[in-house]
């Protein structure tokens, strides 16, 4: 077996005061609040990374610990890798994402068996989901606006979250701020015309998920992400991109929805 371990230079010491210095210590953590637990062995938990006197910040530590020799689950340790690679491409484009302390994969020739995630809990967020529901009518364009901007922003550099629903994204209650959260799916500056249609599944899914929403609030929330994607552009031309980008979301959810029944 052979393990791969990294660490955030400002977070080594405090972790290695914990005692997480290896792999094996982060995959049997056993201290913290279970979030969630999955089926296929994928399991998160929420640890406090305090001092001996002072309360510390918490994390949020994702682990597949076995591969159990199911091949069905064999591509979810690798995901783990692929998330954790995704966070560090985003903060070194400052683009916003929850911080990365640590990541370890585990593996067996040549396969990944095992791998952790630990990121810092963003302080003073909720989920979109729960935000949306709560949000005043008159508050919601705003709501859109930042959404649209985060979004455009992320394609601007080539990212694709390939799960971008409101579970998955964090809004901060005092600045407002957007985060993008849980990156199993993602694609990072993949060719055309993985990246268009990596895109358009990305913002039918969460105008889907938003629905039922306006055609006024669906036309400004276009717009804003076009400034944002094609901020060099003139004015006529992004129209006539976001155009072109409104019937591809429209035709894409569809789509989905004849699948859906199709399959029900």
């Amino acid at each position: 077996m052979t393990d791969r371990l990294w660490l955030a230079d400002a977070w080594r010491e405090r972790l290695a005061s914990h005692g997480l210095s290896t792999v094996e210590a982060f995959l049997q953590w056993s201290e913290g609040r279970p979030v969630s637990q999955r089926q296929n062995g994928l399991e998160t938990i929420r640890i406090e990374l305090r001092t001996s006197t002072v309360p510390g910040p918490a994390g949020y530590l994702k682990r597949f610990r076995r591969f159990r020799g199911r091949w069905r689950n064999v591509r979810h340790p690798g995901r783990l890798r692929r998330e954790a690679a995704a966070l560090q491409w985003l903060q070194e484009r400052s683009l916003n994402a929850p911080p990365l302390l640590a990541w370890g994969v585990r593996s067996s020739w040549g396969v990944i068996t095992a791998s952790f995630v630990l990121t810092k809990e963003v302080e003073g967020t909720d989920t979109l989901d729960t935000v949306w529901r709560r949000v005043a009518p008159a508050e919601r364009h705003q709501l859109l606006a930042r959404l649209a901007a985060c979004i455009g922003q992320v394609h601007r550099a080539g990212f694709i979250h390939g799960n971008l629903y409101g579970r998955n994204i964090l809004l901060a209650t005092g600045t407002g701020d957007v985060y993008l959260i849980d990156f199993p799916a993602c694609r990072m500056n993949p060719p055309w015309p993985i990246s268009t249609l990596g895109m358009t599944r990305d913002l039918s899914g969460l105008l889907n998920d938003l629905a039922p929403l306006s055609d006024d609030e669906t036309a400004k929330f276009l717009a804003v992400y076009g400034e944002a994607r094609w901020p060099d552009c003139l004015p006529d031309a992004r129209a006539r991109m976001g155009h072109r980008l409104g019937g591809r979301i429209r035709r894409h959810a569809a789509t989905r929805q004849i699948r859906l029944r199709l399959e029900g």
